[in-house]
């Protein structure tokens, strides 16, 4: 379980486990913890993907301005040669990097996102559907043994 979730027992439950009276919120609350990881893991991988983007438009804007100087001085020969290369291979590099930034939006970010689409579903009120059924679904299973604990602890 995530350390980040907010887990709140039911008043009469006696120990953490999730199948306590009213503990089942921590795992419904896991619902909304996913939705939300999507959420975080899909700017994560756009920050990434703008951090390659410039990335790649720093090395072009470099190879240009070198290019420039290269052609205008005095090199020439095996130590021209060996200068263009360097640049042909930034060029080489940025579109790689380019690459890298298209695929983690296209790819990653898109699988994430369809993955995120099918698997939760926002009700009108703008819960998770996936969470109040669960939790409706807790609330009925655990039903009759609240009432058996309340009836136990009256007794006491």
């Amino acid at each position: 379980m995530s350390h980040h979730s907010d887990e709140q027992q039911h008043p009469s439950a006696s120990s953490d486990s999730f199948w306590e009276i009213g503990n089942y919120k921590r795992t419904t609350k896991r619902i909304e913890d996913g939705h939300r990881l999507c959420d975080d893991l899909m700017r994560l991988v756009q920050d990434r993907a703008e951090i390659e983007k410039m990335y790649a438009k720093q090395l072009k804007d470099w190879a240009k301005k070198w290019t420039n100087i290269i052609e205008k001085g005095p090199e020439y020969g095996t130590t021209e040669a060996a200068w263009k290369a360097v640049l042909i291979e930034s060029d080489q590099v940025c579109d790689l990097h380019l690459r890298v930034k298209e695929n983690l939006l296209n790819t990653v970010h898109g699988n994430v996102k369809n993955w995120q689409k099918e698997n939760y579903h926002k009700s009108m009120m703008g819960q998770l559907k996936e969470k109040r059924d669960n939790e409706e679904m807790f609330k009925k299973a655990q039903k009759q043994w609240s009432k058996l604990y309340e009836r136990v602890n009256k007794v006491r």
